[in-house]
């Protein structure tokens, strides 16, 4: 894990020197960038990568109580001129996903691909935003913990969780020595998004990976996304819960490389 004081924050990141375009990985609500460390180790060792703590979550201070979709983007970008990194192929997972958007909103030059990685262009509905607003208020109480307890297991298929126990398990030890304001931090972002369905239809060309067993993306929002003039590159992957990179790693990576022949 590497640091970088980024606008007066603590950011971590992970960066790997290899061959070709950068790859960018955002990581999830409650996660980390650890999440990915198995199939970057794996999988990526000749590629150039770089891994990133959400400014709120994982070692990464969160940049203010307030702060948005927009903010975090901005931080991410500032870290990558800092690394001297001019274009980026990002894959942000579910919350990560919505950081890669604001990223294209910002500054859609320096992203040669946006990868929606089991995440969605969609605002918050008004029921998301209210159970949102309660988690808020039991994180207040004490209850990360439990919260993360309860999380983390759904983000795999039930048929995977045995096999993926002891990840998830790191991962909630991750999340509870998260510091309980950075979550929320990010729950306020998350909540406060804008729609983003314009994307799909914009210059910036897009890879939508999903799968048939995800219990937080929805067959019939996969369906309206996949219809978007910018879905350049389209991954339903089988048999898989939310989380490919853990669940299904080798048709992950074949998909990256497929997509990385042809830009």
């Amino acid at each position: 894990m590497q640091f970088a004081v980024i606008n007066n924050k603590r950011v971590a990141y992970k960066q790997n020197i290899g061959k070709g375009p950068t790859l960018l990985f955002l990581h999830g609500y409650l996660e980390s960038m650890n999440v990915f460390g198995d199939f970057a180790t794996k999988y990526l060792s000749n590629h150039n990568y770089l891994l990133v703590d959400v400014p709120g979550h994982g070692n990464s201070e969160m940049i203010s109580p307030q702060q948005t979709m927009h903010n975090i983007a901005l931080q991410i970008f500032d870290l990558l001129d800092y690394l001297k990194i001019e274009k980026v192929m990002v894959y942000g997972h579910s919350m990560g996903g919505y950081v890669a958007l604001a990223m294209a909103n910002a500054d859609k030059n320096r992203l040669s691909l946006l990868g929606l990685l089991h995440s969605n262009v969609f605002a918050d509905s008004e029921e998301k935003k209210a159970n949102r607003l309660r988690e808020v208020e039991l994180i207040k109480l004490g209850k990360l913990s439990t919260i993360a307890t309860s999380f983390m297991p759904n983000i795999v298929s039930e048929k995977h969780y045995p096999a993926l126990k002891h990840s998830i398990d790191s991962w909630i030890r991750d999340a509870e020595a998260m510091t309980p304001e950075g979550i929320i931090a990010c729950l306020h972002a998350m909540m406060n998004r804008p729609d983003n369905q314009q994307i799909l239809n914009g210059e910036t060309p897009i890879h939508l990976i999903a799968s048939d067993s995800d219990k937080f993306l929805p067959l019939t929002a996969i369906e309206t996304m996949k219809q978007g003039t910018a879905v350049k590159y389209f991954t339903m992957i089988p048999d898989c819960g939310h989380a490919s990179f853990v669940e299904k790693p080798e048709i992950l990576y074949k998909e990256l490389k497929r997509v990385l022949t042809t830009l």
